[in-house]
């Protein structure tokens, strides 16, 4: 008993070494400036990554039957939506027509149970961004037609033999269906990615408008990692657990540098901001381990909750003093 009460001290004062150093002193004013620059970094990667994705896809529509092209467009496919997972914090949360998930499949296109599903089948549709558009997520949020997961899809579980150029108008209707979701998600998120939530003005509430973006962050990413099993964020391509872990890293690089969000929190309230720390770090090494993907599940979206509730006592912490 006496031993791991002893163990327990070591780890607390550890933790409390570990945040003294790393949490340097931030001006006054620096925080959303530097959470800002964050942002900016990662748009231009995500831009550039877009454009890689839609010259990828375009070369593979040129050569299906080329495996060297498919390969290339799924990497593609892969580096863009992780680099739109790195640059969201920042961008309004309406992405229904850019991140719609999980999605329904034979809304789409055919399913072997259903080869006259989904919109490839219904010839009754013109295949437009205008028609795209308005059937996308038509009568429940499953059913997409737009966004990075209807491109998963396509590339992913269907055999490139299926955008062979033939005489079957699926084959033509699929072909230009993959070309031009891609093209509206190159347009959507560019537009999305030039918009920024609003500059608070005062260092409380810049403050106080990080820790609710992180709170909605984490409120996310609890649910997130409650459908890992079941309905997994990109299962197509195998990158659910690759998300998560993409994204609470966005949250570890505010809390550290190169925001060091984390030097103002401990002056508020260390206990809490440790507390955050180690939670956030067990989420990642979590994460980074070889468990199963119900295991991850199961003990993530507990860390997840736990840091969920964190955030929001330092967020109606911080509340008062912006009223």
């Amino acid at each position: 008993m006496a031993y791991h009460q002893f163990k327990r001290l070591i780890v607390a004062l550890c933790l409390f070494t570990c945040l003294s150093c790393e949490h340097k002193e931030v001006a006054p004013g620096k925080l959303w400036a530097d959470a800002t620059r964050l942002h900016n970094n990662h748009k231009l990667a995500a831009l550039t990554d877009l454009s890689e994705l839609q010259q990828r896809v375009l070369q593979f529509l040129d050569e299906p039957d080329n495996p060297e092209r498919l390969l290339t467009a799924q990497n593609a496919w892969r580096n863009a939506h992780t680099s739109f997972l790195q640059v969201k914090f920042l961008i309004p949360p309406q992405m229904s027509e850019v991140d719609a998930w999980p999605i329904e499949p034979g809304f789409l296109d055919v399913l072997p149970a259903y080869p006259e599903s989904g919109i490839v089948s219904d010839l009754t549709l013109e295949i437009t961004a205008t028609v795209l558009r308005h059937q996308h997520q038509f009568t429940d949020p499953t059913e997409a037609a737009l966004g990075f997961h209807a491109i998963e899809f396509l590339i992913f579980s269907r055999p490139s033999t299926d955008f062979l150029v033939s005489e079957d108008p699926k084959t033509d209707r699929r072909r230009k269906i993959l070309e031009l979701v891609t093209a509206l998600l190159v347009e959507d998120l560019s537009l999305k990615l030039g918009k920024l939530i609003v500059n608070p003005m005062s260092t409380e509430e810049q403050l106080h408008q990080l820790m609710t973006l992180l709170e909605y962050s984490a409120s996310h990413l609890y649910g997130e990692s409650l459908q890992l099993v079941v309905d997994p964020h990109s299962k197509f391509s195998g990158q659910s657990r690759k998300n998560l872990l993409t994204q609470i890293k966005i949250i570890e690089q505010l809390i550290f540098d190169p925001v060091n969000l984390g030097s103002k929190l401990v002056q508020l309230n260390d206990t809490l901001t440790r507390d955050i720390t180690h939670t956030v770090r067990e989420i990642i090494t979590l994460l980074e381990s070889n468990g199963s993907d119900a295991e991850i599940s199961e003990m993530c979206s507990r860390l997840l909750n736990g840091l969920d509730h964190q955030l929001r006592s330092f967020t109606s912490q911080l509340a008062p003093e912006i009223n």
